[in-house]
C-alpha cells in the first residue's frame, strides 16, 4: 500500500476496532474504599466536633444573659427599696416629728432649747 500524503484520491484501509475488546468492561467498584471511608468518618467527626462546640457556647451565652437579666432585676428592686427606705429616714428625721415623740414621752422644752424629763436634763 502507497503512503498516504494527504491525497484523497488514495484509498487506504482503516483499522477495525477489536470487537472483543470493546465487551471486556472492568469489574464494577460496589462500596467506598477504606480511604474513603476514613475520609467521610473523619470529616463527620469534625462537624460533629464543631457544631457541638458552637451549641455549648450558645448554652453557655444564654446561661450568662439569663442571670444578667437576674441581676438587672435584683438591682431595680433594691433601688427601689433603697429610694423607700430614704423617703422613712427623711420622714422620721423631720424635726416636727422628733418634737410630737418628744412631747408624747412626757419631755418639755425649756428656755435653753434643751430637752427637760421630769427634772432631768437630757441632750
Amino acid at each position: 500500500m502507497r503512503e498516504y500524503r494527504g491525497n484523497v484520491s488514495v484509498a487506504y484501509q482503516l483499522e477495525q476496532p477489536d470487537r472483543v475488546a470493546q465487551r471486556k468492561r472492568m469489574p464494577q467498584k460496589r462500596g467506598l474504599s477504606a480511604g474513603e471511608k476514613m475520609l467521610y468518618l473523619v470529616s463527620i467527626l469534625i462537624v460533629v466536633a464543631v457544631s457541638t462546640l458552637i451549641l455549648s457556647r450558645y448554652a453557655a451565652m444564654a446561661e450568662l444573659n439569663l442571670q444578667a437579666s437576674d441581676i438587672q432585676r435584683n438591682i431595680a428592686q433594691l433601688q427601689e427599696e433603697n429610694q423607700q427606705l430614704e423617703s422613712e429616714t427623711k420622714e422620721l428625721m423631720s424635726s416636727e416629728r422628733i418634737r410630737r415623740f418628744a412631747e408624747d414621752r412626757g419631755m418639755i422644752q425649756g428656755r435653753s432649747n434643751k430637752l427637760f424629763l421630769q427634772g432631768k436634763e437630757t441632750r
